[in-house]
């Protein structure tokens, strides 16, 4: 027999199947399944004896109505998009711009320019155009670049640090008059350029050694140069979970943090400057000391201690509290709408983490679920790190809670975060599945 594809009707029939089909990059593996059956069944009717063109023609009839095919093919491959993630995102986003306005509400020293909420209000509408943005990106071109994007961010990240204007200790870019938080962008994409990297199970025990100085030893670095404790916490929660979902064995895990922990004391033994500063900011929520070390820690505690079940309303005024728009933005919500408020923040918080995980657990491809993995790590950092720090069961380290503190680039950086998440769920089903779609 000829080959298959050399037929009018086969041909119309594929193109009849594959226009109900919008996820068009999955017409050629369509195709190439569809032509294995039909020629199959045609080689079977034509070994019986029939001719080779009445076999084709039997073949591709018993195969069913394309249209019907086409259908089928279109819901099991259509793009999937979680309505639970939007609405729990909107739901936070809105949280945000509440206390926004609470806190703008009130005589704040610090919030001189008067324009917090409009702000709030603008980055959430840019990040929101942007969520709907990475909806017709591909996300599996990020893989490609992996190995290229984690050395050019390393650049950039010394580059922003070298160059960068300090404020509040952290260097910023100044672009065209706007200081840009060039630390926290090249953490999200080193995060995810992380994702396409060579798994640890298959390092050698010499890749083990040199990936790891690569992958922690140089962004540590970094970091103490920057004074970006938050950043640095964020961008090595994400790497040793990486390394521990993707070890070879937890003897290689161990290898590898102990080498890291050997590594981060010998720097700090040669330079006691960072030591001593990263030490007191690590342990300052374990000092007594309410108007040293401890303050933040006090303040913190004394506004969640005096909120009650119901807190003291919307705009409540607390003169002793700092930083209520950006670290301290969960201990003024409770101290505003009570424990029961606060309850309700972390509710939701833990819901959204765990939608995420549900996402996450529920795609095929590889590469995008550790893309997932990996940003679900970050998210549930900032989200756990700054509750805990609220009630003094963690270190002050300036870790915002996402879209509840403010913060234009990290507002930003969580849609973008959350437009990848979805992205990547969209095309769980639009991915490689060899199945049978045909009728027996």
């Amino acid at each position: 027999m000829r080959s298959i594809e050399s037929y009018p009707q086969v041909q119309k029939f594929l193109q009849a199947v594959c226009q109900q089909v919008k996820a068009v990059e999955l017409h050629e593996e369509i195709k190439e399944e569809l032509i294995v059956h039909i020629a199959d069944r045609a080689e079977e009717l034509f070994l019986q004896g029939q001719e080779e063109g009445q076999a084709v023609e039997q073949a591709i009839q018993a195969m069913g109505s394309a249209a019907s095919i086409g259908d089928k093919l279109h819901h099991i491959h259509r793009p999937k998009l979680d309505w639970g993630l939007i609405c729990l995102l909107a739901l936070i986003a809105g949280m945000g711009i509440i206390a926004i306005c609470a806190v703008q509400a009130v005589d704040n020293s610090y919030m001189n320019d008067g324009r917090y909420v409009e702000k709030k209000l603008v980055f959430t509408g840019l990040g929101s155009i942007g969520l709907a943005a990475l909806w017709f990106f591909d996300y599996r071109r990020l893989n490609r670049f992996s190995l290229v994007l984690f050395p050019v961010t390393l650049t950039v990240l010394a580059a922003g640090i070298a160059a960068g204007r300090p404020i509040n200790g952290m260097p910023y870019l100044n672009f065209y008059g706007k200081s840009i938080d060039v630390v926290t962008i090249c953490t999200f994409m080193l995060v995810i350029s992380l994702a396409g990297m060579k798994l640890p199970k298959y390092w050698t025990v010499r890749e083990t050694f040199l990936r790891s100085i690569y992958l922690l030893g140089i962004p540590t670095v970094m970091y103490m140069k920057g004074n970006s404790l938050s950043a640095g916490i964020l961008y090595l929660g994400a790497a040793f979970g990486f390394f521990w979902l993707y070890r070879r064995s937890v003897y290689q895990f161990l290898i590898i943090i102990g080498a890291y922990v050997i590594a981060a004391v010998s720097i700090g033994m040669l330079n006691q400057m960072y030591s001593r500063y990263f030490l007191a900011r690590l342990t300052s929520f374990l000092s007594d000391d309410k108007f040293g070390a401890g303050y933040m820690t006090y303040q913190s505690l004394q506004a969640i201690h005096a909120a009650g079940w119901w807190g003291h309303g919307f705009a409540a005024s607390n003169t002793h509290l700092p930083y209520q728009h950006s670290n301290m933005v969960f201990s003024y919500l409770i101290y505003s709408f009570g424990w029961a408020g606060g309850l309700i923040i972390a509710a939701v918080a833990v819901l959204f983490i765990v939608k995420i995980a549900e996402l996450a657990i529920s795609i095929r491809d590889e590469y995008g679920r550790r893309l997932v993995g990996l940003l679900l790590i970050v998210i549930g950092i900032e989200f756990v790190l700054p509750m805990l720090m609220a009630m003094g069961l963690a270190p002050n380290v300036e870790v915002l809670l996402p879209f509840l503190s403010y913060g234009n680039t990290l507002l930003l950086l969580h849609f973008g975060a959350v437009g990848l998440i979805l992205t990547v769920y969209k095309r769980k089903n639009m991915i490689s599945s060899r199945q049978v779609w045909y009728r027996q």
